[in-house]
């Protein structure tokens, strides 16, 4: 492996190093409300190093990054767990009861982050320590070309998943679409340079995807190349990857809702919504399949 290109070990430790202060000063004692502050930064990072674990363990098939990747999504679901309750749900309520059982549900989910920071040592910094003394140890060959495979397996996948699930479930079908999508767009902001867009073959039914929001958008912004070579995605069809995550999501959350009220009715109005625009997104406008540039 050429030292100069080094995706691995480079774009790992940035993530490392962008972890470790927003756990300094994170201690039990710290109270909800202002753990509640700082919880969704925390969960970015882990959402970025997460990430590079699934890239790095299938495309180098590397036991390490598989290992790590069990211990940093442990975390990532618990945090994810409090964000749900305390944003997805509880403000939505104004039955006292109900109120008070989604409270009883939070305070568990944050007892729950603060065991897992504890016992895997994210709070004492020896997971941290580990890591970067294993990380220099660490070879893989042909980095480039094994990652751009790993991206177009994941695009298969995506769309075979697509092709296999009949939209009727939020949780498993829906919310699991949206979470596939995601991690593409995930894994392209975490190796830090190595995904960069460009304008590929002009495709009109790419429009519609193509709002202000989501051109401006900060998280459409690749970060600045710090290789020595690249992948490139389309533009245009990474933009409209970026337009279905956010809308799958609204989708999700509203549906998530429905089914935790038990109002069947209008989850299967959600669900409808859903397929529709998956139908359109893979069938007819094919976007993730245009994703990469040849």
């Amino acid at each position: 492996m050429s030292n100069k290109t080094n995706i691995v070990i480079s774009t790992f430790q940035k993530h490392i190093d962008d972890l470790k202060p927003k756990l300094e000063g994170v201690t039990e004692a710290m109270p909800l409300e202002e753990f509640y502050k700082i919880s969704n930064n925390i969960r970015t990072s882990f959402f970025m190093i997460q990430g590079l674990c699934r890239v790095f363990s299938k495309a180098f098939e590397s036991k390490t990054f598989e290992k790590w990747l069990i211990k940093c999504k442990l975390i990532e679901d618990a945090l994810g767990e409090l964000d749900f309750y305390n944003n997805g749900i509880l403000p939505h309520l104004t039955d006292e009861k109900e109120n008070g059982k989604v409270k009883d549900k939070i305070l568990k989910a944050h007892k729950n982050i603060f065991s897992i920071l504890k016992d895997d040592g994210w709070l004492t910094g020896e997971r941290i320590k580990m890591m970067e003394d294993k990380l220099p140890t660490l070879v893989f060959d042909e980095e480039k070309k094994k990652i751009e495979k790993f991206f177009q397996k994941e695009i298969e996948k995506v769309v075979a998943f697509h092709q296999d699930i009949s939209y009727d479930h939020m949780e498993d079908q829906v919310h699991e679409m949206r979470r596939k999508i995601r991690w593409i767009s995930i894994y392209a902001q975490a190796l830090n340079g190595l995904i960069q867009v460009k304008k590929d073959k002009k495709n009109e039914s790419f429009k519609k995807y193509l709002t202000e929001e989501i051109v401006t958008s900060k998280f459409n912004k690749m970060p600045p190349s710090n290789h020595d070579q690249n992948i490139y995605f389309d533009q245009d069809a990474f933009y409209a990857v970026s337009w279905i995550i956010n809308e799958l999501g609204v989708i999700k959350d509203d549906g998530l809702f429905m089914e935790y009220m038990q109002d069947t009715t209008k989850e299967k109005e959600l669900l409808q919504r859903a397929k529709k625009v998956c139908t359109v997104f893979f069938e007819e406008d094919e976007i993730l399949q245009k994703l990469i540039v040849k």
